[in-house]
């Protein structure tokens, strides 16, 4: 691990009041424990509905009786 890593990683863990093992150990948990791109797209997939229609959506960006888009 190149010196100027290693001094960075030491100081975001003495910052978080954790040793350098613990601290990294957190960083690859949390990393791990991501859901990959693949997985993300599968979920967006997933929730997807092709039954939003064109009246859908200008009815859910219409705005509001008496509002302006344009604010001076």
């Amino acid at each position: 691990m190149p010196d100027d890593v290693a001094r960075a990683i030491k100081i975001c863990a003495a910052e978080a009041g954790q040793s350098m093992q613990g601290y990294l150990l957190g960083l690859i948990v949390r990393e791990a424990s991501k859901p990959s791109l693949a997985e993300m797209a599968a979920r967006a997939e997933r929730y997807a509905s092709d039954q939003v229609t064109h009246d859908d959506v200008l009815a859910a960006v219409r705005p509001v009786e008496g509002w302006s888009w344009w604010i001076c």
